[in-house]
């Protein structure tokens, strides 16, 4: 069985865009930004034998608020430079009540079953309370972005940033 980590793409991958005091989405490729120590992170993990395997909700492309063509060419960008072994989409909203979107585990189960995973072996590193509740519904293990807007949730583990992560996922799996 492989191990994986699994990351949220907005406010971990790159940086969540704020419109009206709300972390959203970038809509458009002059707001994406890489987040600080992304590349180092996936990098490192990479050669400690973990598969990068990227879950996110973009509600916006159901909702008409940017297009999926934009979206598909942020996810080619992740794939081209960060060398991801895999990506999964929910555009569903809340409403549809769907099993992909997180707070549900449904995209960590069905990578799970694609990959062959050991979920005791797999992190997952979010910055929501979306992404830790998914993560914890699927049994692995969570880690927590600090960001000014997730303050109060409740995880594994809090790092103050990816840097402190993978410091932390490193010791960790020497375990």
């Amino acid at each position: 069985m492989n191990k994986a980590i699994f990351l949220d793409r907005d406010g971990v991958i790159n940086e969540a865009i704020f419109r009206e005091n709300k972390a959203t989405s970038p809509r458009n490729l002059d707001e994406w930004v890489w987040m600080d120590g992304i590349h180092r992170l996936v990098k490192t993990l990479k050669a400690e034998g973990y598969l990068i395997l990227v879950i996110t909700n973009q509600p916006d492309i159901f909702r008409g608020i940017y297009p999926e063509k934009t979206m598909q060419e942020f996810h080619q960008m992740v794939f081209d430079e960060l060398k991801v072994d895999d990506l999964l989409t929910c555009m569903h909203d809340d409403e549809h009540n769907c099993d992909c979107r997180k707070p549900k585990p449904g995209m960590l189960l069905d990578l799970t079953k694609k990959w062959d995973l050991d979920l005791q072996q797999c992190i997952f590193i979010g910055d929501t309370i979306k992404d830790v509740q998914a993560g914890q519904r699927a049994e692995c293990f969570t880690i927590l972005i600090d960001k000014h807007y997730n303050q109060g949730i409740s995880c594994e583990h809090r790092a103050k940033d990816l840097d402190a992560a993978l410091e932390f996922i490193l010791k960790y799996s020497e375990h």
